[in-house]
């Protein structure tokens, strides 16, 4: 059997492993009430298919809760769980959780999901996980070769922030995975700008944190590919597809801005803006340390949250004595909260340090395809760590979930490059002993 086809049928046999040990947890993840947000706004997909007018947006309906979602939300995650739906053949659920009550009312208001809707809604979005897996191996392989891809792989798959947050029937399992097609699709399909349009406008229609790739694609395009000439106005011809592709698949996975899209785009944008303003004042009267009003702080919240707490059950406490059942049986299995403590999670934190700065070095030295690839993940590096900086103003574990792929990637280029490092050290050593 061939080195190549050994690889595969190794890493074929991994994803199978951990996506059925990942699976096989998600029925076990505490809920969270977004959840029924999400299962609740999953009827646009209903609406999609047989009514398109329904999901426009409309002036002076701002009180509709369903076209207020529409506003602060990309489609995408409500598509993927109606069909999943549709598959089982489950209706979404009927109605909004209310953060104003008590669970007890809640779920006698019928908004706490059945166990099949729930497990349904979970598996329909938990199911990118081995493709996720897949496109990291990948990217890993492209930055460092074989070690570097299976460390980021392995550190990937174990993550526990991952192992809670694309559990759940909520943006964050399709947002990781839009991001790694993203970085997967610049690093491999150079020559395709219309296919890395295609998938940074999924990712930006999964969550608008993914927004940096919009930037970074533009770089992807625009950079020079070795051994190839372009002319300027074939670079500029790239540059304008990529641009009209990423509207148009942005418009046309959003029937909500068809009939009105200057005003709907505007109103989206001010609801966001609102929405973050609103949960800021909220938290600093009853948490004031979960708000980052300064530079030190929102960088402290962003290393505490990828590497040092503890995976976070729920954004405020709300519902915590009804979750506190099912959170101590999450966290008794300890792969759900592997290496989240001081010591393990400041020693990662290093390592991403590390490997980072050593790829800055790394791209400052290489030329052609080499350096465009080290590049390209050290900008959509910088570009996610500015862009949640800017719009970030709480604390809130799930928010920096886009930065976690970048970390796993440069702790396995860290690791890897510490290892080459031994191996010269002890070879030069021999070389002088034979001396």
């Amino acid at each position: 059997m061939k080195r190549d086809q050994i690889e595969k049928l190794l890493i074929i046999s991994a994803i199978s492993i951990l996506t059925f040990l990942y699976l096989l947890g998600v029925a076990d993840v505490p809920f969270h009430p977004d959840e029924s947000t999400y299962l609740f706004m999953s009827n646009d997909f209903d609406a999609l298919l047989t009514h398109p007018a329904q999901l426009f947006w409309q002036p002076g309906n701002e009180n509709d809760l369903r076209q207020h979602y529409r506003e602060l939300d990309p489609p995408l995650p409500r598509y993927v769980i109606g069909i999943g739906r549709h598959i089982v053949g489950l209706t979404a659920l009927a109605v909004d959780w209310d953060w104003s009550k008590t669970w007890e009312e809640n779920q006698a208001a019928g908004a706490l999901p059945s166990f099949d809707l729930l497990l349904t809604g979970r598996l329909s979005v938990a199911i990118f996980f081995p493709l996720t897996l897949f496109l990291i191996y990948s990217i890993g392989k492209s930055l460092g070769g074989q070690l570097t891809a299976w460390l980021a792989f392995l550190l990937f798959a174990s993550n526990a922030l991952i192992l809670l947050h694309t559990r759940r029937v909520m943006a964050e399992s399709l947002l990781i995975f839009t991001i790694a097609l993203s970085l997967w699709s610049m690093l491999r399909l150079r020559k395709r700008p219309w296919l890395v349009a295609i998938t940074v406008a999924l990712a930006f229609c999964a969550k608008p944190t993914s927004a940096p790739l919009i930037i970074l694609g533009i770089v992807s395009v625009s950079w020079p590919i070795a051994g190839i000439i372009r002319p300027k106005r074939v670079i500029l011809r790239d540059l304008a597809l990529y641009i009209l592709i990423l509207m148009s698949v942005t418009f046309f996975l959003n029937p909500f801005l068809w009939s009105d899209p200057i005003h709907a785009a505007w109103g989206a944008l001010v609801n966001r803006q609102v929405l973050m303003e609103s949960q800021a004042a909220a938290l600093q009267a009853v948490r004031p340390d979960q708000v980052l009003d300064t530079i030190p702080n929102k960088i402290i919240g962003m290393v505490a949250q990828l590497f040092l707490t503890q995976p976070a059950i729920a954004d405020i406490g709300n519902y915590i004595n009804q979750t506190q059942l099912t959170e101590i049986a999450y966290f008794s299995n300890p792969l759900n909260h592997l290496f989240r403590n001081l010591i393990t999670g400041s020693f990662f934190w290093i390592l991403s340090l590390v490997g980072f700065l050593f790829a800055c070095l790394k791209a400052w030295r290489s030329t052609g395809n080499s350096q465009r690839i080290i590049g390209l993940i050290l900008l959509g590096t910088i570009f996610q760590f500015i862009f949640l900086m800017a719009v970030l103003h709480i604390s809130w574990q799930r928010y920096y979930l886009p930065m976690v792929p970048y970390a796993c990637l440069w702790i396995a280029l860290a690791i890897t490059q510490a290892k080459n490092l031994v191996i010269r050290q002890v070879e030069n050593k021999a070389k002088k002993s034979v001396q």
